[in-house]
């Protein structure tokens, strides 16, 4: 027997003294755990709230191809991929097809697929890893409580895409300690793909799970997983990769071109690391485990790479709309699967309240220290759930009042590409670039705006007319860009709104329409509430009216 297979079965053998066979207890605490969520969704989810900005983009997207109209930004206009979460934002166009509204189609997928994580962790941890019941629990009842339910009060797929990679990494881990099967390969190659078509970034995580099962295993010994993975992302993937190019002229998602720009982002980086450390914070010292021997360095080898390397990957994107720490949460899963399996090799000596060498005294010491990590432990992550949705938001409320106007034929060009497009129904310009991709890869010029001759022009600046300040980056570029324009063609600054004159939303209306009148007023809404506060903003534009 060579070194790495006596390795490999001494952690599988590790497991197995922890393992217990599924029983009607297990049945109850997971029906437990589904209970606590439901509370938490009952007692903390918004639901009147509104989707945060991006995922309105992509809400705006499935609407269109729901109503036939493909995947567009602009109805009658070329094909855009701003809506990054490809197979959640079909899943949202069915629904709301179906009659479904879009935002609580976003968030039926979210709650379920949020659920149906937390039955995936407790039972592919008590079935196939071994994970004794109290860490199984901990684990599970930590994802029920931490912030998973406010990616879907937001309306994002991040839900979606979690599950898909949670069930991946279950299997994937199960195939390299317990050993491989048909069965196990092909769930592992068709949830891997699904998680890539979910998401871009879900075919880094499934090439490093699978480079981590060749690291643990050999290549020989992951042949059968390594063949199912590579023929259907080949197969399937390559067929995707070739409708993409075909549909849309390129392959990565216009927001990934915008935020990537072919360089390296330690910024990103540094953010990613930051927040994975948040996120798994009480269960890496697990990790550390994997120090008393070689098996365990392995085992701790093989649940690393793929959870290191997916917090890495950020290195190639910018920081900016990772909302509530979303792009590192798939990781989380990956890190409660795999910490049960880390200390289960010290569990006989340190962690088993059966253990025959402890005095009763000794258990019900350590069941108390057990159970006191365990309450902090939950307890951290349920502070970890904030809300990023809000219930108020000035830009839904003058998107709302511009809605009476969607079928004049005006054109908003605005920075602010998710409440303000898809409520106004408005044909829209993203100046950002997210959904246009020349605008991705060029910045905004005056010319682009000459083109369009955007009726109303609006924009999240960092000044106003009560402090005007000079910045610099590519942001301010584009603000000063469109606030130029709009004064050197005299448009009407309907208003500028913002609780500090250093952090505002532009309103310009162009003046020659035949409602410019009617839509200033509509932008003069009678509250408007701040972003993330829902503070009601003060309009310095009167002090820009008033200058001479």
């Amino acid at each position: 027997m060579s070194p790495t297979e006596g390795g490999q079965r001494s952690a599988a053998r590790d497991m197995q003294d922890a393992h217990a066979a599924w029983s009607a207890g297990d049945a109850f605490l997971l029906l437990l755990m589904i209970a606590v969520a439901t509370i938490q969704l009952a007692v903390r989810f918004q639901f009147t709230a509104h989707p945060a900005e991006d995922a309105a983009i992509l809400l705006r997207y499935a609407i269109h191809v729901a109503h036939a109209q493909g995947i567009v930004w602009n109805v009658g206009e070329p094909p855009s991929d701003g809506a990054t979460d490809f197979l959640f934002m079909m899943a949202v166009a069915g629904l709301v097809k179906a009659g479904v509204g879009a935002e609580a189609a976003a968030r039926a997928l979210g709650i379920g697929a949020h659920l149906l994580t937390l039955v995936v962790i407790f039972a592919a941890s008590r079935r196939w890893l071994g994970a004794s019941r109290w860490a199984a629990l901990v684990s599970a009842l930590y994802l029920a409580l931490g912030p998973g339910l406010a990616y879907a009060e937001a309306c994002f797929g991040t839900p979606v895409f979690t599950l898909f990679t949670c069930l991946a990494a279950a299997i994937l881990f199960h195939q390299a300690i317990a050993g491989e099967t048909l069965a196990g390969a092909a769930g592992f190659a068709v949830a891997a793909l699904a998680g890539a078509l979910v998401r871009p970034e879900g075919v880094f995580l499934a090439a490093l799970l699978a480079a981590s099962l060749v690291l643990y295993r050999g290549w020989h010994a992951s042949r059968l997983t390594l063949t199912c993975f590579l023929v259907l992302f080949a197969a399937a993937g390559g067929l995707f990769l070739a409708w993409r190019w075909r549909y849309f002229g390129h392959l990565l998602p216009t927001p990934f071109l915008k935020k990537g720009a072919f360089h390296l982002h330690p910024e990103g980086l540094e953010s990613s690391l930051q927040n994975g450390l948040l996120l798994c914070l009480p269960f890496l010292p697990a990790f550390v485990t994997g120090l008393r021997s070689r098996p365990a360095a392995r085992l701790a080898l093989l649940f690393a790479v793929p959870a290191g390397g997916f917090l890495a990957l950020w290195v190639l994107l910018s920081g900016e709309m990772n909302v509530l720490m979303r792009f590192q949460y798939p990781v989380l899963p990956l890190v409660l699967l795999a910490w049960p399996c880390l200390i289960a090799g010290i569990g006989e000596r340190w962690l088993c309240l059966s253990s025959q060498s402890l005095t009763a005294g000794d258990r019900r010491a350590q069941a108390a220290l057990l159970a006191l990590y365990a309450i902090g432990t939950i307890g951290y992550g349920s502070r970890l759930y904030r809300h990023q949705a809000d219930v108020a938001d000035g830009r839904y409320a003058v998107a709302v009042e511009l809605s009476r106007f969607r079928d004049e034929g005006y054109t908003l060009a605005t920075s602010e590409a998710g409440l303000l497009p898809l409520y106004s129904g408005w044909r829209s310009i993203d100046t950002w670039g997210l959904n246009d991709v020349r605008l991705a890869r060029h910045a905004l010029t005056s010319l682009d705006l000459a083109r369009e001759q955007p009726a109303v022009i609006m924009f999240h600046a960092y000044f106003s007319p009560a402090s005007t300040i000079a910045g610099a980056g590519d942001w301010f570029h584009m603000t000063n860009t469109l606030r130029r324009y709009a004064e050197e063609r005299h448009y009407v600054l309907a208003a500028c709104y913002g609780t500090s004159p250093y952090e505002t939303h532009y309103y310009y209306v162009r003046p020659d329409l035949p409602d410019a009148a009617a839509i200033v007023r509509a932008i003069r809404v009678e509250r408007y509430a701040w972003l993330g506060s829902s503070l009601a903003a003060v309009d310095f534009s009167h002090l820009e009216r008033a200058a001479p």
